[in-house]
């Protein structure tokens, strides 16, 4: 497949599709692979919305380096359900992360670090003489067994 500056400098929202298909994300069995079969614009959303299945959506252009291309499951003409989305940056496509897996991971950091602070903390802690809640008792019992009363 064509990648690259050269690919780059050449492609527009009417050559960007084709170029996507290209592509191992592309789904031959989708609606936009009809329309082009039919010898229709394959982003015509007239024709788009009359059918049901999974299609692609150019959802966002900004010439000639960022193309954003959603991926979705079309249930009507008003109900649609995005499923996947993938960009083209200077002329190399990629498949976008999905939103709960960017979150997963992020939390998922978080908490490691959380845990390791308070390992750290707890760590320091110990050398300065901190104690324990039960060894305190114990000392108290231990200091009130020696005193002595008059």
């Amino acid at each position: 497949m064509l990648q690259g500056p050269v690919v780059a400098q050449h492609l527009d929202r009417n050559l960007v599709f084709d170029y996507f298909a290209l592509s191992p994300f592309y789904d031959w069995t989708c609606n936009n692979e009809q329309l082009r079969m039919r010898s229709i614009h394959p982003l015509d959303r007239s024709h788009l919305s009359k059918m049901t299945g999974t299609e692609y959506m150019l959802y966002e252009v900004m010439e000639p380096h960022l193309f954003v291309i959603r991926k979705q499951k079309r249930d009507g003409p008003e109900k649609v359900t995005p499923m996947l989305t993938y960009y083209i940056l200077d002329g190399s496509i990629y498949q976008a992360p999905q939103l709960c897996n960017v979150f997963a991971a992020r939390i998922s950091r978080s908490l490691y670090h959380i845990s390791k602070s308070f390992t750290i903390a707890a760590s320091k802690l110990e050398k300065i003489g901190y104690v324990d809640a039960d060894e305190s008792v114990a000392l108290e019992s231990k200091v009130a067994k020696e005193t002595i009363d008059f």
